[in-house]
């Protein structure tokens, strides 16, 4: 306000200001309490603003029920103008959401309409973010999102998610990728949703903590390192190393567990894919060789029963074949050759039944005769010399 007095004197600097602290208890006294009595009216209306109406009236754009110019903030010297303005900003969260976008574009105009120096920091914030049209490119563009939400009156959770998505596409993942903690990052833009911290996880995947992983740095300190909490994102880092480093390091023929407790894989999908790498080419080789299966699977740390029935299978097909071709027994021969599981035990059987008894079947030997002979056992195996058997007669 002294300011604005101070903008009439023919002095300047502090002089000027100091003859207008004096004028403000002097001649000039009356007239200044009547400007401040007036700012802090609209000061205090603003505050009780509940309207778009109430809120457009504040600044102008209404008039009383005799049609004259309601008394406004766009009434006062510019000056003084910050503090009502400041009150009416604070009111904008408290407006019907439909009616927020219109009352953030009215004030904007009348912040605009203010120099840098008679604007608050808050308002300058506000004329800031108002200033990227919308909510979305407001957080892309680096403003916290908390602000924005608030401002454009964005209160869903949902909603409240795809701003943070926005955010995470701009600034805020620019930072990830330029490799920023991915916590201290959600911290600064305000993220706080899952669906906001994935982005930003998955962000970190796809530049500096996915390079670290492939390189084959351990994957529980470089999630630390760069803030990735989820277990999805941590799951999806073990298979990127499963893919690579420790993948090749398997395919070298070294132990699956070993390499995975080297690398920090943990999750069992992550160890499962850790394992194809181990079937081939080293451990089949040594299944075809004749070596036990079993034997074979824990030299490579192969753990998961699909991977160990992957290898039964073969050794039924392979090392298994001769032995079964001169008519040993389906049992005999699965033990000798570490064929231990249903899947490995019937693929066993197929081949016998390939090889010897499915012939032995259609010359006309009874079924359960040549079941006998050869040690086939399962319903499935028995079903598939029926089913030859029919076929002969037939």
């Amino acid at each position: 306000m002294l300011l604005h007095v101070a903008s009439f004197l023919p002095t300047r600097g502090m002089a000027s200001l100091a003859v207008a602290d004096t004028a403000t208890h002097t001649e000039l006294g009356p007239p200044l309490r009547l400007l401040a009595d007036a700012t802090s009216a609209l000061a205090e209306r603003a505050e009780n603003v509940r309207d778009l109406h109430g809120f457009l009236s504040l600044l102008g754009h209404g008039t009383t029920a005799g049609g004259n110019q309601a008394p406004s903030i766009a009434g006062l010297p510019p000056d003084v103008q910050s503090g009502p303005l400041s009150a009416l900003l604070r009111q904008i969260p408290g407006l019907p959401a439909n009616d927020r976008p219109q009352a953030v574009m009215a004030l904007r105009a009348a912040v605009v309409a203010l120099s840098t120096e008679q604007r608050t920091p808050a308002l300058m914030t506000f004329d800031r973010i108002a200033g990227h049209g919308n909510a979305a490119s407001a957080a892309r563009a680096g403003e916290h999102v908390q602000l924005v939400t608030s401002l454009f009156g964005i209160t869903d959770r949902a909603d409240v998610g795809v701003v943070e998505l926005s955010a995470a596409r701009g600034v805020a993942g620019a930072e990830v990728r330029g490799g920023a903690n991915v916590r201290a990052v959600a911290r600064h833009h305000g993220i706080r949703t899952p669906v906001g911290i994935h982005r930003l996880e998955t962000a970190a995947i796809r530049g500096p903590a996915g390079a670290a992983v492939r390189r084959g740095e351990h994957v529980p300190t470089v999630a630390r390192q760069h803030g990735i909490e989820s277990r999805r994102n941590i799951l999806s880092m073990e298979l990127l190393a499963a893919n690579f480093i420790a993948g090749r390091a398997v395919r070298s023929g070294q132990n699956v567990m070993q390499v995975a407790r080297r690398h920090g894989i943990q999750a069992p999908e992550a160890i499962a894919s850790l394992s194809v790498n181990a079937i081939n080419p080293t451990s089949p080789a040594a299944v075809d060789r004749g070596e036990n299966v079993q034997a074979v699977a824990q030299r490579h740390g192969i753990t998961t029963p699909r991977q160990i029935g992957v290898l039964e299978g073969r050794a039924a097909y392979t090392a298994a074949t001769p032995d079964l071709r001169r008519g040993d027994r389906v049992r005999t021969v699965a033990e000798r050759y570490g064929i231990v599981s249903a899947f490995g035990i019937e693929a066993v059987e197929r081949r016998a039944i390939e090889l010897v008894a499915g012939n032995a079947v259609r010359s006309g030997e009874a079924v359960e005769t040549v079941a006998e002979r050869h040690g086939i056992e399962t319903p499935a195996g028995i079903e598939s010399l029926r089913a030859l058997a029919r076929g002969h007669d037939g």
